[in-house]
C-alpha cells in the first residue's frame, strides 16, 4: 500500500544521497592529482604518470585515455600509445571526435612501429566503418584514394579541419620517413591556432622533435 511505497521512496532517496556523497568523497581524493595535472605541460613524464594514476582509479576513463594516448605518442612511445588506443576504442560508444581521431591514430601508430601491413589493414577497416565525411576523406588520402589538394580548400575554411587533416598527414609522413614533409604538414596544422586541442599540442611537440633530428 501507500506505506510500502513511501518506505521504498525513502530508501531510494537515502541510497541516492549515499551515492552522491561517495562521488564527492572520491573526487576530493583525486583533487591533488587533478591540480598537479593542470600545472604540467604536455609531453612530460610527470604528466603521463598523473594520467596513469587517474586511469587506475577509473576516473573518467573515456576522457583520460585520449590525453594519455596523445601524450604517449608525443614522446614517441608508439607501442604504449597503441595499447591505450585499443583500450579506448574497446570501451565502445557513438562516433564522436575522440573516437574518430583515436581510430585514425591506430594505423599510424602501427606504421610508426614498422608494422606496415597491419597498418594498411587497420586503415582500410577504419575507412569502411567511419561515417563522418571529413575523417573518412582523410583516411582516403592515407589510402592514396584522394589527394591532399582535394581537401586543402575545405580544410582552410574550418580551423578544426585544418588541424585534423595536417596533423594526421604529418604523422603519416613521419611513418613514411619523409621528415621535411612531416614538418611542413605539422606547421600547417598549427596555422589552425586551435591551441585548446590535444592534436595541436601533438603537432608542436612532433615539429620540435623532428627539428632536433636535423
Amino acid at each position: 500500500g501507500r506505506a510500502d511505497y513511501l518506505r521504498a521512496q525513502e530508501a531510494f532517496s537515502v541510497n541516492q544521497q549515499q551515492q552522491y556523497l561517495e562521488k564527492i568523497n572520491a573526487r576530493e581524493k583525486l583533487l591533488p592529482i587533478m591540480l598537479k595535472l593542470a600545472q604540467q605541460a604536455e609531453n612530460t613524464k610527470e604528466k603521463r604518470n598523473l594520467l596513469k594514476q587517474l586511469l587506475k582509479k577509473q576516473y573518467k576513463t573515456g576522457k583520460i585515455l585520449p590525453r594519455l594516448i596523445y601524450n604517449s605518442a608525443m614522446a614517441g612511445l608508439w607501442s604504449e600509445a597503441l595499447v591505450y588506443a585499443r583500450q579506448f576504442l574497446d570501451i565502445g560508444g557513438r562516433e564522436n571526435l575522440d573516437r574518430l581521431s583515436i581510430g585514425l591514430l591506430v594505423p599510424q601508430l602501427l606504421y610508426m612501429m614498422g608494422n606496415q601491413a597491419e597498418a594498411g589493414v587497420e586503415l582500410q577497416k577504419y575507412h569502411e566503418r567511419t561515417r563522418d565525411p571529413w575523417y573518412r576523406s582523410i583516411s582516403e588520402i592515407l589510402l592514396a584514394e584522394k589527394t591532399e589538394l582535394s581537401l586543402r580548400e575545405k580544410a582552410g575554411a574550418y580551423p578544426e579541419n585544418l588541424l585534423t587533416l595536417y596533423m594526421h598527414l604529418g604523422l603519416w609522413a613521419e611513418g613514411l620517413g619523409d621528415r621535411e614533409k612531416a614538418i611542413r604538414y605539422y606547421k600547417q596544422a598549427l596555422e589552425s591556432y586551435m591551441d585548446n586541442r590535444i592534436e595541436y599540442a601533438f603537432a608542436i611537440v612532433r615539429v620540435n622533435q623532428l627539428k632536433k633530428q636535423s
